[in-house]
């Protein structure tokens, strides 16, 4: 018998780049190709048998073997080795059987009965049941770690009812800290912080003094330390587990009424992660300061214009970058060796000022945030304290005509903000 023509071999080949590729269709086709020759042929000598291929890419050649060429042949992504090399031969590349079918788990073995090589797959029944085995055994572990789960969350409810208090606010109800809970009481303020987190609590006591002299400081006349004393009414909670209201990197201030106020922060030594804040700041000490300052100003900056007998007096009125701006500017003034400031100078330059938009009718930012300690900034160190003071404290009736009676058309500030940027 001949053997097979390339029209009858068409079936098993496939066409692939750097790749020699063996199928089961084409294990299958080279049985019946044996069988048959087994019937017209009484003795055939096994030799190194041969799968063709026909190769459409180029194959990665390496030496020359008696005058063939060497062909690497890779199955599953790792190249075999063979006493028998494969070769290309006229455009066909030949491989050697026993190795490829070995490779992918199977046996070969030669029936001189019937002059047969028969390619044997592996045992599937067996790995069909270490997989079921596998299987079963990550659903048992999924369920261990969902019954664990369900008690953490449990306990952690049960916890929170009988420790942590009421740390929300609906309508006018105050906050409550937890029943066994200490307290730091000063003049200005109160801190409730819970068992083992004392020494967060005196940290967060010095912030708040520093603070607080900082307004002081800042807005000297307006009488700020009756304000602070007598009206403002400030409770500090410090919880060591996150909230509604406190995370690692967020802190809340919740002010109602008569500046009843409660402020809430996840304790210093509760952040999991000591790092970092949009400036790439840890959540340092230095963080905490500065952070403390931006929360304090806040209440300074409601009580001047919402304590005004005549002119605009809701702080809620002005945009988002002049107020979050104004807290955050004076949060890095205030924390010794604070390089926000600079940080978002330098992020607005980069970014070609893309993030700040002055035209005819206001400023727009994309972060009221970044870009409004930068807008602040400028309108402080460019014209002092003394025009940002009196859009606080002016009569106009808005805040849009106390800030262009104090600083002109928004679009004229352009310039000297462009040259208040590139000051050196």
């Amino acid at each position: 018998m001949d053997p097979p023509s390339l029209h009858q071999f068409k079936e098993i080949y496939l066409f692939m780049s750097n790749k020699v590729v063996l199928t089961t269709k084409a294990i299958e086709f080279f049985q019946r190709w044996m069988e048959k020759m087994s019937k017209m042929m009484k003795r055939v000598s096994l030799l190194t048998f041969l799968l063709f291929f026909i190769v459409s890419g180029v194959v990665i050649a390496n030496n020359k073997y008696k005058g063939f060429n060497i062909v690497n042949v890779i199955v599953n992504g790792v190249t075999i080795k063979s006493d028998v090399p494969g070769i290309n031969l006229d455009g066909r590349t030949l491989v050697p059987l026993r190795v490829i079918s070995e490779s992918l788990g199977a046996e070969v073995n030669w029936d001189d009965k019937s002059s047969t090589a028969k390619v044997v797959l592996s045992d599937q029944d067996g790995v069909r049941k270490k997989l079921t085995e596998a299987n079963a055994k990550v659903h048992e572990l999924n369920e261990k770690l969902s019954n664990s789960e369900k008690k953490f969350t449990e306990l952690m409810a049960d916890f929170a009812k009988n420790d942590l208090g009421k740390i929300e606010q609906e309508g006018n109800e105050r906050s409550q800290p937890g029943p066994t809970w200490g307290s730091i009481k000063r003049d200005y303020y109160i801190i409730h912080y819970p068992q083992g987190y004392e020494k967060d609590a005196q940290k967060m006591r010095t912030n708040l003094d520093t603070a607080i002299a900082a307004t002081l400081k800042e807005y000297q006349g307006f009488n700020l330390d009756n304000f602070f004393k007598n009206i403002a009414d400030i409770n500090v909670f410090i919880s060591q587990t996150a909230n509604r209201w406190a995370s690692t990197g967020t802190w809340t201030i919740l002010v109602w009424g008569n500046y009843h106020t409660d402020l809430h922060l996840l304790a210093q030594s509760a952040h999991a992660f000591p790092c970092c804040t949009n400036t790439g700041e840890e959540f340092n000490d230095s963080y905490f300061l500065k952070t403390t300052i931006h929360e304090t100003f806040t209440l300074p900056h409601m009580y001047i214009v919402g304590s005004k007998k005549e002119g605009w007096n809701n702080v809620h009125s002005v945009p988002g970058w002049w107020g979050q701006g104004a807290d955050d500017y004076f949060g890095h003034k205030y924390t010794p060796n604070s390089k926000a400031l600079s940080f978002h100078k330098n992020r607005v330059i980069k970014d070609n000022l893309k993030t700040i938009h002055f035209s005819t009718t206001g400023i727009t930012v994309a972060n009221d945030y970044e870009d409004g300690i930068v807008l602040i900034g400028f309108l402080y160190e460019t014209y002092g304290k003394e025009k940002f003071q009196k859009v606080l404290t002016s009569k106009e009736k808005t805040f849009e005509a106390a800030f262009l009676k104090e600083y002109g058309s928004y679009e004229n500030l352009q310039k000297p903000f462009e040259a208040w940027l590139n000051k050196k």
